[in-house]
């Protein structure tokens, strides 16, 4: 009875949604109760901390969401996502902890966790269970929309999926993508952070060093690696957030010549590699360092399907197809780079071959892939206009034809600079707003070497205390990180302008597109990683608008 008015007085989005918290403490669950009100409302919530129950309730009458502790007392939140998808695959898990590993994330999503969030990053949580409610309702539409798909069975007795459990399948898919995508941002995000540390000291190192000096060479090859790194950060999140590209004129046989001593390293010393190239190569438009991607990516499924050794063959050509002459992969007629990668490996069969370009799809043992190699590979090759092809047969090999629409522009060189340059300095106040020490350490010795005056704060509570303290400096620019504890740089900046409106502001972050359409007008937004000069160039142009701008005496070593 008593359940039948609880029912009855559900309000909010998910009035029928059905959640289960196991595994938390008294605090915790009071916690997550509150998450998910705010989220969604008041759905039916329960407690269980048996494990004999909650596998009965995964058994029959499964709930349509688990919030899980990691280390969870009824059981284990790893074992969970297995039982749940075995008896009750359409039960969205959210997997939760107090201190997440990046390796026990990446295992939960592999598991089919619909997301793995921090319970103390209460955002995290929320955006997670929102996700989780829109994919109901949208379950819930499909099901009202279509009586013939409200049952679960098979169509016929080929064993196909019926129409509802394709969809399922797909949703699933989707909510494990969209995991993934979070998860590598969130890596994205921390790395960045790293290489603004190493990219910014190195810059200090070289501008202070001699063109002649022995030692540059070295400096020369630790900023060379810094930006390969910061291109495979961007591939990530091209795979998992759609990034936004940033193609320029390339030639193939230049890149793979810029990726074949990391090859070397990759692929091992029992391999062979072979790269031919095409003497008069034409030029494609695409990202570069998403093509190195794509050719690391292929130089690693071709190792792995070699356990004995054998032969990895790079080669480019151009070709040119014809009017009236199919293509391959039914390509329009025009003139194409090609780029093909063959090894004498173990080769794959047809069934194989039709399912090789699918997200999270692997052959390897569990622990050993994510299946998105290829999947990726697949995503860099559209956006580019492109065309890939597979041609395998077992015991034969494999081979991997990469067809690109050729330009006729010349490619444009990018030399690192052989002298320091002299980067623009001024005398202005300008608070730093960054959690992470050590990025708030290289940004205030950079912005000092070019003579402006520096204040400090460690987040968005402190940086306020300290702007409307009577008799606090007057600033001319803030410079602050998106992401932060306690208040993060949006709601930091909506504050600052509501007291300060004429405050310039300069948006830091890891993640490297910015939310442009949240952020107030006239912020600036500069992605991490950025170097001495990228830094010093926004500041210039920030406070150039200002009007406030006046360059100094330019800065010894630069």
């Amino acid at each position: 009875m008593s359940t039948a008015v609880s029912n009855h007085r559900r309000t909010g989005k998910c009035g029928q949604l059905r959640i289960i918290l196991t595994g938390c403490a008294e605090e915790e669950e009071k916690h997550l109760r509150g998450i998910v009100a705010e989220a969604c409302g008041e759905p039916h919530i329960e407690t269980i901390r048996v494990r004999g129950l909650l596998e009965a309730r995964l058994t029959a009458d499964a709930p349509d969401l688990i919030l899980a502790c990691e280390a969870g007392s009824a059981m284990d939140a790893m074992e969970l996502l297995t039982i749940a998808g075995e008896r009750s695959p359409r039960t969205a898990v959210i997997v939760y902890s107090h201190a997440p590993a990046e390796a026990e994330a990446i295992r939960a999503i592999e598991l089919g966790a619909a997301a793995f969030v921090e319970l103390e990053r209460r955002w995290e949580v929320s955006v997670a269970v929102r996700r989780v409610v829109r994919e109901f309702e949208r379950r819930k539409r499909w099901e009202s929309e279509d009586g013939a798909w409200a049952g679960d069975e098979t169509n016929g007795a080929n064993g196909e999926l019926s129409p509802k459990q394709a969809l399922e399948a797909r949703l699933r898919r989707s909510q494990k993508m969209e995991a993934f995508g979070k998860l590598a941002g969130g890596v994205a995000h921390d790395f960045n952070n790293l290489l603004t540390i190493i990219t910014g000291y190195n810059e200090v190192l070289m501008s202070e060093m001699a063109p002649e000096d022995p030692n540059r060479e070295y400096i020369e090859e630790i900023a060379r690696a810094a930006n390969r790194a910061s291109a495979l950060t961007s591939q990530l999140l091209a795979f998992s957030r759609q990034q936004k590209m940033q193609p320029r004129v390339v030639n193939l046989n230049e890149a793979l010549s810029d990726t074949s001593k990391m090859l070397s390293r990759l692929i091992g010393e029992d391999i062979d590699m072979r790269i031919v190239e095409e003497g008069n190569l034409g030029n494609v438009k695409a990202d570069v360092g998403q093509i190195e991607q794509v050719v690391m990516n292929l130089a690693v499924n071709a190792r792995d399907a070699m356990p004995g050794g054998g032969t990895i063959t790079m080669s480019t050509r151009n070709e040119k197809i014809r009017a009236g002459k199919e293509g391959p992969a039914q390509l329009p007629p025009g003139e194409y780079v090609v780029l093909e990668v063959s090894d004498t490996g173990t080769g794959m069969s047809p069934e194989v071959q039709a399912r090789i370009f699918e997200p999270f799809f692997t052959t390897k043992a569990p622990g050993q892939g994510t299946g998105l190699g290829l999947a990726t590979c697949y995503g860099i090759v559209k956006q580019s206009g492109g065309e890939i092809i597979v041609q395998s047969r077992m015991g034969c090999g494999t081979t991997f034809q990469i067809y690109l629409p050729r330009v006729y522009e010349e490619v444009k060189r990018y030399d690192l600079p052989q002298a320091p340059e002299a980067l623009p300095t001024g005398d202005q106040t300008i608070l730093i707003v960054e959690d992470e020490l050590p990025v708030r350490v290289i940004i205030r010795s950079i912005l000092q070497r070019l003579k402006y005056t520096v204040l400090e704060a460690a987040n968005g509570a402190e940086a306020m205390r300290m702007l409307l303290t009577p008799g606090c400096k007057p600033v001319d620019l803030l410079m602050t990180d998106l992401v932060m504890p306690e208040m993060g740089g949006k709601e930091l900046v909506k504050r600052m302008l509501s007291e300060l409106p004429e405050m310039r502001i300069i948006m830091i972050s890891g993640y490297p597109v910015a939310p442009s359409e949240d952020l107030p007008p006239g912020t600036r937004f500069l992605p991490k990683p950025f170097t001495p000069k990228d830094l010093a160039e926004a500041v210039r142009d920030a406070l150039t608008v200002q009007g406030v701008y006046k360059e100094a005496p330019v800065a010894a070593g630069y």
